[in-house]
């Protein structure tokens, strides 16, 4: 027979009094001591204990068994298909599963549906990022068949990287090592001394504290640079980017509202060397 110095925490358990009742409950460990965690409909349950550790007990459930249980509820029904294996196959499922999550009308089908969606993504370590952008172009499926545009699933031709991106190929393959490769930037994109990664590269060898704050799709031919020519926020400049036809153009733009303090902020900004600097790099105007 069990006791409860055997069984570990979340265990669900029985246990035989004296009198012949008997208690059902979750094992709870606290200090040292032993309680259970009974469910008798009240919003909380009650808590009965402490016991002595040798106090022998039925285990019905372990923790682990309760756990899978619980998933298994949470998804439903699984979806049809087999398993993933390649990253083809990844890509597929993963693709499916978005179409079905964004055709399906019960909310509570929806979610289990969504929940099947991560443990996949999640088996590739797949970003949130990436997961946005596979469940936004589900819905996109809904009306078209066109592959989509960042625009056509966000409200701009850019965005943070950190909100939605497209998901590369490699992204979806099983192994570890191939989803860390990183993708290489085109020969011509290199060879232009205006391109964007050659712009980033050249405003921060000259000190200038640079980021990419939004990007495009694919990032090399559409970005906005964000520039802060001081510590904080308040001498931010935006530098948008797009290329066309081979060539990357720029422009340069005061990132602070219209207020009467940002005016002041703006005219001592452009009269500063930063300021300077960074048009002398991007060769531009503000506007």
């Amino acid at each position: 027979m069990l006791t409860f110095a055997d069984c570990e925490p979340q265990d669900f358990l029985r246990l035989a009094l004296v009198d012949g009742t008997e208690i059902l409950g979750s094992h709870i460990v606290q200090a040292g001591m032993h309680f259970l965690h009974v469910r008798d409909g009240s919003v909380y349950g009650t808590i009965a204990g402490p016991f002595a550790p040798q106090q022998a007990v039925e285990r019905t459930a372990t923790r682990s068994e309760i756990l899978q249980d619980r998933k298994a509820r949470l998804r439903g029904t699984p979806f049809p298909g087999r398993a993933p294996e390649t990253r083809e196959d990844f890509s597929y499922r993963l693709e499916l599963l978005a179409r079905a999550i964004a055709s399906e009308t019960d909310d509570a089908r929806r979610q289990e549906l969504r929940y099947q969606f991560d443990d996949v993504a999640d088996t590739i370590c797949l970003a949130t990022a990436k997961r946005t952008w596979l469940l936004a172009a589900g819905r996109f499926a809904l009306t078209s068949n066109m592959p989509p545009t960042l625009r056509d699933l966000w409200f701009d031709d850019v965005a943070s990287p950190s909100l939605i991106r497209r998901p590369r190929p490699r992204d979806f393959d099983p192994n570890r090592s191939e989803r860390a490769k990183r993708d290489r930037v085109p020969a011509e994109i290199l060879a232009e001394p205006r391109s964007i990664p050659n712009m980033l590269s050249a405003l921060r060898s000259r000190g200038l504290k640079a980021v990419i704050a939004l990007a495009g799709d694919p990032a090399y031919e559409r970005a906005r640079i964000q520039v802060d020519l001081a510590p904080g926020r308040l001498t931010r400049f935006d530098l948008d980017a797009s290329r066309a036809g081979g060539v990357t153009s720029w422009r340069c733009r005061w990132a602070g509202n219209d207020s009467a303090a940002a005016r002041r902020r703006h005219r001592a900004a452009v009269r500063s060397d930063a300021y300077a600097l960074m048009i002398e790099t991007v060769g531009g105007r503000t506007r």
